[in-house]
């Protein structure tokens, strides 16, 4: 869905209990908390993102600049289906 509304696919990971596309599926989910860190997530919420993963819930990131990813979170909120968090990690 993101992919065919022009958000670049290496900017996209998707991960469920039994999904994981893109760069965690590339790296492993052993590597979920460091990647979750460098994408600005912060300590206590990752033990809440776990929980919604294993319960079934999916996690999508997104990741760009602030445009891109204010339009991603629109677009997933419009789909009315998506509870939408957004962590900035600017350099």
């Amino acid at each position: 869905m993101l992919v065919g509304a022009g958000i670049a696919s290496g900017r996209i990971s998707l991960l469920g209990k039994n999904t994981q596309e893109g760069k965690v599926a590339a790296e492993g989910t052993s590597a979920l908390d460091d990647d979750l860190r460098q994408l600005g997530v912060q300590e206590e919420n990752l033990h809440c993102y776990k929980c919604l993963i294993s319960g079934g819930a999916y996690l999508v990131v997104v990741s760009g600049d602030y445009q891109e990813v204010d339009w991603v979170c629109g677009f997933l909120e419009q789909q009315g289906r998506a509870e939408v968090s957004v962590h900035f990690n600017a350099p």
